[in-house]
């Protein structure tokens, strides 16, 4: 039973260790790889990319290798020596309607990209299918905590139906009654109170991304909403507003898990060294690309700084943490094993003390019994004698 049981134990530890083991080695060959490619290419081109305060984003720069699919793979979590303590997200997803068309993807969408801003650092608040209060309730409480926080950035995202009236946009609850235009302004959240509300916060990028307008709910309506959204949004100093497509235009659902805007979002998102106005033109190429030409992202932007979602060092240093958290592991493996070696010695040596002592106790009994044996042999010779 023993070494049956340390067998068992030799195959569970076995199999654990190959798992951190190989974990250990993929981290191994990401780092290598990243620390050759930091040293041996430009990741960052400045190709003479540039942005209007409003206009399409373009992208002028030279393509470049992206590893956007191996990062969202590598990337565990940016630890919160990387910058979770001062990035902030709001990620709203409206799918479930009940007094206009439901849409399949803002949810998948907003779930998507709450998962991946996870790993690249931001502490995310994620809302789904909520009613106007429940979104109105939600924003107070991430400006209070970023106001706190004095966040470096302020990240608002949406997946959803929006509406313009007379040049405001709206973005719209799964709850929203609203059978004229002119409701919107008190049944749906306004994008002139999320900005006001980001610019009080005082962090150094309100950055808002609108995945939204995918169709005019108000089509059929007297006085209904103007077709699209407006660029006039305000975003006060240092912001930036990235439009899924263009002022007036309607953006496409999609047809798969995510919608074609959310679909780019994620493909660069996570590619290192990408400042966000060249990221920003990488996604609208994409866009362009996927749903020919037919929807063309749009920013207006105040933000004179630089702002990068990861970069090579966060990632090297991401591994670096993650490789030593492995290596901890693997020690502590190591000692559990020297630690159960030792107990299984112990039990082993009590089992052959136990054994040693039941021969002993069958050897004496063995002579006594040979001795009574003698004993009665005697006196039956004594008694045949007689």
């Amino acid at each position: 039973m023993v070494f049956f049981a340390s067998n068992i134990f030799y195959g569970e530890w076995s199999m654990k260790k190959q798992r951190v083991f190989g974990t250990g080695v993929a981290m191994l060959v990401m780092f290598v790889t990243l620390t050759m490619l930091a040293g041996c290419m430009t990741w960052f081109e400045d190709g003479g990319t540039s942005q209007s305060a409003s206009g399409p984003a373009t992208l002028q720069t030279a393509p470049m290798g992206s590893f956007a699919a191996m990062n969202q793979e590598s990337l565990v979590s940016l630890d919160l020596e990387l910058g979770k303590t001062d990035r902030y997200a709001l990620v709203y997803g409206n799918s479930r309607y009940t007094g206009m068309p439901v849409l399949a993807n803002p949810v998948n969408d907003a779930n998507d990209i709450a998962g991946l801003l996870d790993k690249l650092g931001f502490k995310v608040t994620l809302v789904t299918d909520a009613s106007q209060g429940s979104m109105e309730s939600t924003l107070r409480s991430f400006a209070a905590e970023i106001g706190k926080r004095k966040a470096d950035i302020a990240l608002f995202f949406y997946a959803g139906h929006g509406a313009q009236f007379e040049g405001v946009n709206y973005l719209l609850p799964v709850d929203a009654d609203i059978r004229q235009a002119h409701e919107l302004s008190s049944k749906a959240l306004s994008m002139e109170l999320v900005a006001s509300t980001l610019e009080r916060t005082g962090s150094s990028l309100n950055l808002v991304i609108l995945d939204a307008c995918r169709d005019n709910p108000f089509a059929s309506s007297r006085g209904s909403a103007d077709r699209g959204l407006s660029a006039m949004v305000r975003g006060g100093n240092e912001s930036m507003v990235v439009f899924a497509t263009a002022p007036g235009a309607v953006a496409q659902d999609g047809t798969g898990r995510n919608s074609p805007f959310t679909s780019a979002l994620k493909e660069h998102l996570a590619t290192p060294d990408l400042e966000i106005r060249q990221l920003v033109a990488r996604v609208s190429r994409s866009v362009q690309d996927s749903t020919g030409a037919r929807q063309i992202p749009w920013v207006n932007t105040s933000f004179t700084g630089e702002f990068f979602f990861l970069t090579t060092e966060q990632l090297l240093a991401n591994n670096r943490l993650t490789a030593d958290r492995i290596e901890n592991e693997l020690k502590a493996l190591d000692a559990e094993i020297a630690e159960r070696q030792q107990a299984i010695e112990a039990e082993t040596d009590m089992v052959r003390r136990q054994m040693l002592e039941l021969d002993q106790q069958r050897a004496k009994a063995l002579e006594e019994a040979k001795s009574l044996e003698a004993s009665r042999l005697g006196e039956i010779r004594k008694q045949a004698e007689l």
